[in-house]
Protein backbone atom coordinates (compact mmCIF):
# COMPACT_ATOMS: atom_id res chain seq x y z
CA UNK A 1 0.00 0.00 0.00
CA UNK A 2 1.51 3.37 -1.18
CA UNK A 3 1.08 6.08 1.26
CA UNK A 4 -1.04 8.29 -0.57
CA UNK A 5 -2.04 11.64 0.91
CA UNK A 6 -5.61 10.08 1.73
CA UNK A 7 -3.95 7.44 3.64
CA UNK A 8 -1.63 9.88 5.51
CA UNK A 9 -4.53 12.09 6.51
CA UNK A 10 -6.40 9.00 7.89
CA UNK A 11 -3.34 8.06 9.62
CA UNK A 12 -2.56 11.99 10.67
CA UNK A 13 -6.22 13.29 11.52
CA UNK A 14 -7.27 10.31 13.74
CA UNK A 15 -3.91 10.91 15.88
CA UNK A 16 -4.38 14.28 15.71
CA UNK A 17 -7.60 14.06 17.73
CA UNK A 18 -6.23 11.97 20.39
CA UNK A 19 -2.87 14.26 21.17
CA UNK A 20 -5.58 17.26 21.41
CA UNK A 21 -8.08 14.88 23.69
CA UNK A 22 -4.82 13.98 25.97
CA UNK A 23 -3.43 18.18 25.79
CA UNK A 24 -7.34 18.80 27.17
CA UNK A 25 -7.21 15.69 29.68
CA UNK A 26 -3.57 16.35 30.97
CA UNK A 27 -4.55 20.20 31.43
CA UNK A 28 -7.44 18.93 33.79
CA UNK A 29 -5.76 17.12 35.46
CA UNK A 30 -2.70 19.46 35.99
CA UNK A 31 -5.50 22.56 36.94
CA UNK A 32 -7.70 20.85 39.28
CA UNK A 33 -6.31 17.78 40.60
CA UNK A 34 -2.33 18.33 41.29
CA UNK A 35 -2.40 17.66 44.66
CA UNK A 36 -4.27 13.81 44.16
CA UNK A 37 -1.65 12.31 40.66
CA UNK A 38 1.79 11.98 40.10
CA UNK A 39 2.30 15.59 38.94
CA UNK A 40 5.53 14.67 37.37
CA UNK A 41 4.12 11.92 34.84
CA UNK A 42 1.33 13.91 33.68
CA UNK A 43 3.55 17.04 33.05
CA UNK A 44 5.39 14.92 31.11
CA UNK A 45 2.70 13.48 29.25
CA UNK A 46 0.91 17.09 28.83
CA UNK A 47 4.72 18.20 27.29
CA UNK A 48 5.00 15.36 25.17
CA UNK A 49 1.30 15.64 23.51
CA UNK A 50 2.05 19.06 23.09
CA UNK A 51 5.02 18.75 20.99
CA UNK A 52 3.27 15.70 19.15
CA UNK A 53 0.37 17.49 18.68
CA UNK A 54 1.93 20.80 17.04
CA UNK A 55 4.22 18.27 14.82
CA UNK A 56 1.01 16.70 14.09
CA UNK A 57 -0.76 20.17 12.80
CA UNK A 58 2.00 20.99 10.71
CA UNK A 59 1.73 17.65 8.84
CA UNK A 60 -2.07 18.05 8.22
CA UNK A 61 -1.98 21.77 7.35
CA UNK A 62 1.03 20.37 5.04
CA UNK A 63 -1.38 17.86 3.17
CA UNK A 64 -3.92 20.02 3.18
CA UNK A 65 -2.15 23.29 1.76
CA UNK A 66 -3.57 23.34 -1.55
CA UNK A 67 -7.19 23.85 -0.01
CA UNK A 68 -6.34 26.03 2.65
CA UNK A 69 -4.64 28.07 -0.41
CA UNK A 70 -7.60 27.82 -2.68
CA UNK A 71 -9.97 28.92 0.04
CA UNK A 72 -8.03 31.50 2.31
CA UNK A 73 -5.19 33.11 -0.08
CA UNK A 74 -7.45 33.34 -3.43
CA UNK A 75 -7.33 36.12 -5.42
CA UNK A 76 -10.19 38.59 -5.21
CA UNK A 77 -12.39 39.43 -8.07
CA UNK A 78 -12.57 43.25 -8.46
CA UNK A 79 -16.59 43.57 -8.11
Amino acid sequence: MALTKVVALRITNPLTAVAAALQVATAVLLAFFAEAIPFGLVRQVHLVTGFTLAALILVHLMLNWSWVKSNYFRKRSKA
